[in-house]
C-alpha cells in the first residue's frame, strides 16, 4: 500500500522530527482537553436530557474540530486541499466499497464490542448509559432526536474525523507506512470513547477503515460520509426504539 496516498507523505520544507513530534503534541492537547471537558461536564450530573447532551455535543465539537482546525492554522500541519477537504469532492466507488465494508463489519464490531464489554466490565453497562446520553429519557422527545441526528450524526464525526484522520493519521503517514499509522490514529480514536470498553472496541475497527478509505479515495468527506452514515444510522434506530416504546403502550386498550 506503499505511496498510494503520496499527498500525504508530501513533506513540507524543514518538516522533521522535532516538527513532527510538536506538531502531534498540539494534536495530543486538543484531544487531552476534550477528555478533561468531557470527564468535568459528566461529573455535574445535568438533569435536563436536551442541556445535557448539547453540553457533549459542544465539547465534541467545539474542541475537537475547532481545535484542530486552529492548530492546523498555526501549524499548517495539513491543508484543506491536501485532505480533500476543499474543493468539496468525493470519491463514490470507494464511499461505496466503504459501506459495503461496513455493512459487512457491522455485526463483527457488534460481536467485538460486546465481547471486549462482558470480558473487562463485566456487562454492557456502559454501552447502556452511552445510549442513554443520546435517547435522553425513557420517552421520546423530538429536541434530543434532532439533537442527536445533527449532533452526534452529522457534526460530531466530522469533527472526529478532522482529528484523527485529517491530522493524526496524515501526520503519521508522513512518516510510516500505512499499517503503523492506521493502527496508532485508529487507537487514538478508540481512545476518545473510553468511557465504554464495547465503543472503544468497535471505534478501533472504523477507525482502521476509515484510514483505509482515506487512503484510497484521497479525499477526508469518504470517511466522513461513512462515519456519518454510521452514527446517524444508530441516533436512528434508538430514537425509532424510544418513540415505538412511547407510542405502543398508549395505543394498546385497557383490559
Amino acid at each position: 500500500m506503499e505511496g498510494e496516498i503520496s499527498h500525504l507523505m508530501d513533506e513540507p520544507r524543514g518538516m522533521g522530527w522535532f516538527r513532527l513530534a510538536l506538531d502531534f503534541a498540539l494534536y495530543t492537547c486538543v484531544f487531552a482537553i476534550f477528555v478533561i471537558v468531557s470527564g468535568l461536564l459528566a461529573c455535574l450530573n445535568v438533569v435536563n436530557p436536551a442541556l445535557r447532551l448539547a453540553m457533549a455535543l459542544a465539547c465534541n465539537i467545539g474542541i475537537l474540530g475547532g481545535g484542530t482546525l486552529l492548530v492546523n492554522l498555526w501549524r499548517n500541519t495539513f491543508g484543506l486541499e491536501k485532505i480533500g477537504i476543499w474543493p468539496i469532492k468525493v470519491d463514490w466507488t470507494w464511499l461505496g466499497t466503504g459501506l459495503g465494508l461496513a455493512v459487512v463489519l457491522m455485526p463483527v464490531r457488534v460481536g467485538v464490542g460486546l465481547l471486549a464489554a462482558y470480558l473487562f466490565e463485566g456487562g454492557i453497562d456502559s454501552v447502556q448509559r452511552r445510549s442513554d446520553l443520546l435517547l435522553g429519557g425513557t420517552s421520546f422527545n423530538l429536541i434530543v432526536a434532532t439533537l442527536g441526528l445533527v449532533g452526534a450524526g452529522i457534526l460530531a464525526p466530522i469533527a472526529e474525523e478532522l482529528l484523527f484522520r485529517g491530522a493524526m493519521y496524515s501526520l503519521f503517514r508522513r512518516r510510516m507506512a500505512f499499517w503503523p499509522a492506521a493502527i496508532i490514529s485508529a487507537a487514538l480514536f478508540a481512545a476518545g470513547h473510553a468511557d465504554s470498553v464495547a465503543v472503544v472496541a468497535a471505534s478501533f475497527i472504523l477507525g482502521v477503515v476509515n484510514a483505509w478509505l482515506l487512503e484510497k479515495s484521497r479525499t477526508l468527506w469518504t470517511p466522513i460520509l461513512l462515519h456519518i452514515l454510521n452514527n446517524s444510522i444508530a441516533v436512528i434506530l434508538l430514537q425509532v426504539i424510544l418513540l415505538l416504546r412511547t407510542i405502543l403502550p398508549a395505543a394498546t386498550p385497557p383490559a
